[in-house]
């Protein structure tokens, strides 16, 4: 006998009841009745038998993008995990517009070792620019490792959200930094639970450099807080940002290995460093570097590269 953990896949799933409930306007008692007994009998089961199929509704929330969600199932001693991507019909990701195949020429493409690839994002420039490419915009910080199917489906398990193509200019800044004179490729977004909880923006660029023959993608992560009182601004502090996104791809069981890289470009607190559209910022000048996996990871087998130590 197996158990199904709802809560695997959506932890806030909705009773087949409450549904019933939240739908219940207009329907005579009759209507209601029927309409509760059938919600509630159609509701997938907590427990298969021994031999048994089952199959049921799960009622999840509705939110925009893929639709990535867990089928967790155990036993005393057992325990099994299927993760589904599904694509929801009408909505187009912004990466789906990139034609990855032609951003560069054959002679721009360098594949790296690890010792050169290490080097390289110690001495690579610290940030994104306007579209003139002279102005310094906002702290290139994060650096994403694999190959694009691998990193769409470890952002999305860790609950990430892909935005579409004209949701761009929807939030502030959003389609407004260039790296290689372009736009991001993909623009992904970490939303707070609550209504002024704020949200983490990451902007991706797909690099011209490979790692061992994987693909390497350079980011842009700030985190922005959000009030119903004031305009919505970005947090100066850049180091929290990464600092979750790392805890965040750990506990989402999607980091293969991180590492850090000490660049070089620090900004104290004290001397607070505005980018070209004004907003302010700090950090210890450290880039985070994950190896992200498509397959789920178990969080003790998440290894450490051993290279730099943040101060």
């Amino acid at each position: 006998r197996l158990r199904y953990a709802h809560t695997g896949t959506d932890r806030e799933y909705f009773s087949p009841l409450e549904v019933a409930y939240k739908n219940r306007k207009g329907l005579s008692d009759e209507g209601r009745t029927e309409m509760y007994q059938r919600f509630f009998y159609t509701a997938i089961p907590r427990y298969i038998e021994a031999g048994e199929t089952i199959s049921g509704f799960i009622f999840t929330h509705v939110r925009p993008g893929t639709k990535d969600f867990n089928v967790d199932i155990y036993a005393k001693g057992v325990s099994h995990s299927f993760t589904f991507f599904i694509t929801v019909p009408g909505f187009v990701p912004d990466h789906a517009e990139v034609d990855f195949l032609s951003l560069y020429a054959a002679d721009e493409l360098q594949d790296l070792n690890e010792q050169r690839f290490r080097k390289l994002l110690a001495d690579l420039d610290c940030c994104s620019t306007d579209v003139t490419g002279e102005k310094r915009g906002s702290p290139l910080n994060v650096v994403l490792v694999g190959e694009g199917r691998d990193i769409r489906y470890a952002l999305l398990r860790a609950k990430w959200r892909e935005t579409a193509a004209n949701e761009s200019t929807s939030r502030p800044g959003a389609a407004d930094y260039f790296y290689r004179g372009r736009h991001q490729d993909a623009v992904l977004r970490f939303d707070g639970s609550g209504k002024d909880d704020g949200y983490y923006e990451l902007r991706l660029w797909l690099s011209p450099y490979r790692l061992d023959g994987t693909l390497v993608w350079l980011g842009q992560l700030r985190h922005f807080i959000e009030h119903r009182w004031i305009k919505t601004r970005p947090d100066p502090d850049i180091d929290n940002a990464r600092a979750f996104m790392s805890q965040n791809l750990w506990y989402g069981q999607a980091l293969l290995k991180y590492a850090l890289v000490a660049s070089g470009h620090a900004v104290l607190l004290e001397a607070q460093q505005p980018d070209f559209q004004g907003s302010e910022y700090f950090t210890n000048g450290v880039r985070h570097i994950f190896w992200l996996s498509g397959q789920p990871v178990s969080l003790l087998e998440t290894v450490n590269a051993g290279w730099d130590q943040e101060d």
